[in-house]
């Protein structure tokens, strides 16, 4: 026997950062199915750009660690019943996380940026009409190294 739990968020709207992949990914499609209007976002210019299937989803481009990126997606988002701040890297690009530029990249991405986000989205998660009021749930990337010297 398979214990399986279903959602009917029919009318809400949701945003999930980061949602071209991964964990935001499947988060999206699950609000989706379950009859959200979804918009997710992503670092490139439009959502052709990526080889992940978004049908059915509203892409946005954001930047979080700019702040005029920051702004003009809260800009254009009036209404809002959930945010899921699930956008972060571990900069496997070459940039160290014990040392001081990494750890401040981290920072600026993975706290900073989503705290702006919300910040800014506040007016919109406030008109929530959600029963409960609008939600927004933080989601956090462990370290995917350590350095055995620290």
């Amino acid at each position: 026997m398979t214990a399986r739990v279903s959602f009917d968020f029919t009318g809400t709207r949701a945003l999930v950062t980061g949602a071209t992949s991964g964990i935001g990914h499947a988060v999206a499609r699950l609000f989706r199915d379950a009859g959200a209007a979804v918009t997710i976002t992503g670092t490139r210019a439009a959502a052709g750009d990526y080889d992940t299937d978004l049908t059915g989803l509203t892409y946005r481009r954001l930047v979080l660690t700019d702040p005029d990126s920051v702004a003009a997606a809260a800009a254009e988002i009036t209404e809002l019943d959930v945010l899921i701040n699930n956008a972060g890297a571990n900069f496997p690009g070459g940039l160290d996380e014990s040392d001081p530029d990494g750890f401040d990249a981290s920072v600026a991405l993975n706290l900073l940026g989503h705290y702006r986000l919300t910040a800014a989205l506040h007016p919109a998660l406030r008109v929530s009409t959600a029963r409960g009021g609008a939600s927004v749930v933080n989601l956090g990337l462990p370290p995917v190294r350590l350095t055995p010297d620290l």
